[in-house]
C-alpha cells in the first residue's frame, strides 16, 4: 500500500489572503457605520442644545418683556443670572473662559452664537420688530449668509442650524 499523503493543516497563502481581505471589508462597514452614527448624534446634541436654548429664552423673554442684550456671552450671562431660566441652561455645560466670556459649543464642536435681529416694519404702531435666537454653525463649523452674493457663504449657511427653526418640532 502506497504512503497517503496527508493534508497539511495550515492555510495556504491565497486562503490567507482572502481572509484577510474580509476582514478588512468588515472593518471598512464599521468605520463607516461608526462615522454615521457620529454624525447623527452631534446633530442631535445640537438641536436639543438648540432647542433648550429656544425654550430658554422665550422663558426670559416672557418674564421680562425683553430679549439679552450683547453678544455671545452676554446673553448667556444674563439668562444664568435669572434663576428661573438658568434652570434650563445650566445642564448644556456653559463655561466661562479665563477671559471671562461665556461660552457653549454644539455637538459638532463650534461655538453657538447668539443673534439680536432688529427689522423695520410698515406698521406705524410697532415700527421695529426685535427677534433673538441661538445659532450653531452646524457641521461645517463655519456661518453662512444665504442672502449672500457670494457661493462660498451661500453653501456656508446651508448647515446653520437656528433654535427659533427647532422651535416647532420641539416636543
Amino acid at each position: 500500500m502506497p504512503p497517503t499523503r496527508t493534508q497539511p493543516a495550515a492555510m495556504t497563502l491565497i486562503e490567507m489572503m482572502l481572509a484577510m481581505a474580509v476582514i478588512a471589508g468588515v472593518l471598512g462597514v464599521l468605520v463607516m457605520v461608526s462615522e454615521s452614527l457620529r454624525a447623527e448624534n452631534a446633530q442631535s446634541r445640537t438641536r436639543a442644545r438648540l432647542t433648550t436654548l429656544r425654550a430658554a429664552l422665550v422663558r426670559y423673554h416672557d418674564k421680562h418683556g425683553v430679549w439679552p442684550e450683547g453678544d455671545t456671552s452676554h446673553a448667556l450671562g444674563t439668562l444664568l443670572a435669572d434663576n428661573d431660566v438658568a434652570q434650563l441652561v445650566i445642564p448644556l455645560g456653559p463655561v466661562c473662559g479665563i477671559d471671562g466670556r461665556w461660552r457653549l459649543r454644539d455637538g459638532y464642536g463650534g461655538e453657538i452664537v447668539y443673534r439680536l435681529n432688529t427689522t423695520h416694519t410698515d406698521d406705524p404702531d410697532h415700527p421695529t420688530r426685535t427677534e433673538a435666537d441661538f445659532v450653531s454653525p452646524g457641521a461645517d463649523g463655519h456661518f453662512g449668509n444665504s442672502d449672500s452674493s457670494s457661493e462660498p457663504r451661500r453653501q456656508a449657511a446651508v448647515d446653520n442650524l437656528y433654535g427659533s427653526d427647532l422651535e416647532a418640532v420641539a416636543p
